[in-house]
C-alpha cells in the first residue's frame, strides 16, 4: 500500500515541537518501517511540495494521510482517499469538522476518543479511535533505582489540572514523602523518561476541558492524556482520576492503575507506598495492559487494516 503522509518533521527543533511529545514522530517512524510511505510537509528532510494535485501525480498513492491540515492547495480535486488525524478536539466542532465534510474526507483518527460521541453529530465521515501510543524502545522500564516516591510534570494551573493544582500544594505539606515535581515543559525527553523510571508512582490528572459547540455551553471531559501510557509503559503506578473511555483504553481502577480524585490522592500515595506489593503488580498490570494495547507497532496496524478496509 502507497501512503502519501502530510506531516511535519516533529523532531525539528526549529518548529518549535515540545521535545518529549514524541508520539507522533515514533508512529510516523513505524509507518514508514512498515508501508511504503513518502513524506511531505514542514521540517527538515521533507518534501515542502504544497499543491496536491502534483503530489498524487507525482506518487500515485492509495492513501493520504493527513497530521498537518493547513496549507495545502487543489484538496478539493483529489479523488484519492483521505485520512485526518484529529489531534485537538478542543477546536471548533464546526470548523474542524466542515473541513472533513468539504474535502470528502473518508475517515478520522481520533486521538482522544471520548470527542467522538461529539464529532459523529456533524461529521459525514467514519470516526476512529485512535488514542496515544508509546514506543517500547524509549519508553520502558530501565530497572533504575526508584529514588522518588512520587512524580508529576506539566502544568499546574488549578483551572485545567486540579489535582496537579493540590498536588504541588500538598507535597510542602509532606516532607517525609520524596515528591519530583516538574513544572512546565522544560525537560528534555531523556530527562523526562529517566525521572518516570526513578519514581514509583505517578500521579497527575487528565486535560479537563469542554469542546465548543457554537454558543452551547458544553460539558467538561476527561480526555486521557498521554501520561497513562508513559507511566504505565516504565512499570510506574499511574494514580489518576479514570479518564473518559477508560474501558475502550483497556483501564480497570485497582487492576492496572488507582482511581484518585482532589480529596483522596494523598490516602492513596500513602496507602501504596506503605503496601509495595500491590503496588507493584498494579504497576505490572499497566505495563502489561499497554504492551498489548498501547504501542505504536500495535496502533500503526489498526491504522493500516482502517486504510486498507476504506480501499476494499
Amino acid at each position: 500500500m502507497k501512503i502519501v503522509a502530510i506531516t511535519l518533521n516533529f523532531a525539528d527543533p526549529s518548529l518549535g515541537i515540545v521535545p518529549f511529545r514524541s508520539h507522533y514522530q515514533h508512529m510516523q517512524d513505524e509507518l514508514v518501517r512498515v508501508e511504503d510511505v513518502s513524506l511531505y510537509g514542514r521540517g527538515k528532510g521533507l518534501n515542502p511540495e504544497t499543491d496536491l494535485l502534483k503530489i498524487v501525480k507525482r506518487e500515485k498513492p492509495d492513501v493520504l494521510f493527513f497530521t498537518e491540515k493547513t496549507g495545502y492547495q487543489n484538496m478539493d480535486k483529489i479523488d484519492t482517499p483521505k485520512f485526518m488525524f484529529c489531534s485537538d478536539p478542543w477546536a471548533n466542532i464546526f470548523k474542524h469538522t466542515m473541513m472533513l465534510n468539504r474535502y470528502n474526507f473518508t475517515g478520522a483518527l481520533m486521538l482522544y476518543p471520548s470527542a467522538i460521541p461529539f464529532y459523529s453529530k456533524y461529521a459525514k465521515c467514519k470516526l476512529h479511535p485512535f488514542p496515544y501510543a508509546v514506543d517500547p524502545e524509549h519508553f520502558k522500564d530501565m530497572e533504575l533505582e526508584r529514588e522518588y516516591d512520587v512524580f508529576c510534570s506539566g502544568a499546574f494551573g488549578e483551572g485545567a489540572h486540579p489535582l496537579r493544582y493540590r498536588l504541588l500544594h500538598e507535597a510542602r505539606r509532606h516532607p517525609n514523602i520524596n515528591f519530583y515535581l516538574s513544572e512546565g515543559h522544560g525537560m528534555s525527553f531523556r530527562e523526562y523518561v529517566k525521572a518516570l523510571n526513578r519514581s514509583k508512582i505517578f500521579c497527575f490528572d487528565n486535560v479537563y476541558l469542554r469542546i465548543p459547540e457554537g454558543n452551547r455551553e458544553a460539558p467538561r471531559i476527561r480526555f486521557a492524556i498521554e501520561k497513562w501510557v508513559e507511566a504505565m509503559a516504565c512499570g510506574m503506578l499511574a494514580m489518576a482520576p479514570a479518564p473518559e473511555y477508560a474501558e475502550g483504553l483497556h483501564f480497570e481502577p485497582d487492576v492496572n492503575f488507582v482511581d484518585v480524585n482532589t480529596d483522596n490522592f494523598m490516602e492513596k500515595i500513602r496507602y501504596y507506598l506503605d503496601n509495595e506489593d500491590e503496588r507493584r503488580l498494579i504497576a505490572r498490570r499497566g505495563m502489561e495492559t499497554v504492551m498489548k494495547h498501547h504501542t505504536v507497532e500495535v496502533r500503526v496496524k489498526q491504522m493500516t487494516e482502517i486504510f486498507r478496509e476504506a480501499l476494499n
